[in-house]
C-alpha cells in the first residue's frame, strides 16, 4: 500500500459551449408561433369569464336594489318612490328616497334637494360593466334606472316619472304606482341598466326609463351600448332578476307602443 497517496479528483464530463445543441431560428419561430396561437385561444374564454364575473356584479345589485325598494315601500303605504323637481333647488330622486334602506345613512329633506358630488357613496348603483363617462366628472355615477310611468303615454307605462295633463308633460308634477295596482309582478319590469352620460345620483332626469330607450320595440336603440353584449339585466316587480335580449321583453309582441309588453306595469 502506498503511503501519502493524495485522493483522486472525480472527472467531470462536460462539453464545451459549441458542443451544445443549440435551438435554430426556425425552431424559436415554431415556438413563438405555439405560444401565439395557445394566447389566441385562451385570451377569449377569459375575456368572456370576465364579462360574466361583471354582469354577475350588476344582476345582484339589481337584486339588492329590489330589496331596499320593497323595504321603502313597506314604510310608504305600498308607494314606489317619487322623482321630482320644484325648482333647480328642490330635485329629490328616488335613490335619494331610499337612502337608509340601500346600506347609506339617510339622507335629510335638506340633503336630498343638494346636488351630490363625486364624494357620495354610490358603489351599490355602479355597475362594472358601465364605462360611459358622465357629462360632469364631478357627478356620482349611476348605472340604473326605474321604469318610466307618464299617465296618458303609451309607450311610458312603467313605474314611476312625470305627470302627464292632457298629453302635455308637466315637469312640476310627478306620479308612482302602489305596488298593489301591479298584476303581473314578475314579468314586469322596475328596474333596468341604463348606462348613460346623464345618469347619476340625486338627479331627476337619467333616473327612469322606457322601452323606447332601451329596448324599442323591434330592435335596441342604438344610440346606446348594450350592457353585457347583447342583453341586459333586468329585475322585476317580484324582486326577481335576470338578463334579457331588449326584444325578450316585448312578450313576443311586435308593438308599436309599451302596451302589453314587461315594461306595462298596468297590464
Amino acid at each position: 500500500m502506498r503511503q501519502n497517496q493524495k485522493p483522486t479528483k472525480p472527472v467531470l464530463a462536460y462539453k464545451k459551449a459549441s458542443q451544445l445543441k443549440r435551438f435554430t431560428l426556425i425552431e424559436l419561430l415554431v415556438v413563438v408561433a405555439i405560444i401565439g396561437i395557445l394566447a389566441s385561444l385562451l385570451l377569449p374564454s377569459l375575456s368572456k369569464s370576465r364579462d360574466k364575473a361583471r354582469q354577475a356584479v350588476c344582476l345582484s345589485q339589481l337584486k339588492q336594489l329590489n330589496y331596499a325598494l320593497y323595504n321603502y315601500i313597506d314604510d310608504n303605504d305600498g308607494k314606489y318612490p317619487l322623482t321630482f323637481k320644484s325648482t333647480n333647488s328642490n330635485i329629490v330622486s328616488w335613490d335619494d328616497l331610499i337612502s337608509g334602506y340601500d346600506g347609506r345613512a339617510p339622507l335629510t329633506s335638506t340633503e336630498m334637494k343638494l346636488n351630490l358630488n363625486s364624494n357620495t357613496d354610490n358603489a351599490l348603483y355602479v355597475c362594472p360593466g358601465d364605462t360611459i363617462e358622465r357629462n360632469n366628472a364631478s357627478w356620482p355615477k349611476k348605472s340604473y334606472a326605474m321604469t318610466t310611468y307618464i299617465p296618458g303615454h303609451a309607450t311610458a307605462l312603467g313605474i314611476t316619472a312625470y305627470k302627464a295633463s292632457n298629453g302635455v308633460l308637466n315637469f312640476d308634477d310627478f306620479v308612482a304606482r302602489k305596488v298593489n295596482e301591479i298584476s303581473n309582478p314578475s314579468q314586469t319590469i322596475l328596474l333596468t341598466e341604463f348606462f348613460w352620460s346623464a345618469n347619476r345620483m340625486g338627479a331627476h332626469y337619467g333616473n327612469y326609463v322606457g322601452n323606447q330607450q332601451v329596448g324599442y320595440y323591434y330592435t335596441p336603440n342604438p344610440a346606446l351600448p348594450i350592457a353585457h353584449k347583447n342583453k341586459y339585466n333586468y329585475s322585476m316587480v317580484d324582486g326577481s332578476a335576470q338578463a334579457m335580449v331588449p326584444t325578450q321583453t316585448l312578450l313576443g309582441l311586435s308593438p308599436t307602443t309599451t302596451i302589453g309588453t314587461m315594461w306595462d306595469a298596468g297590464r
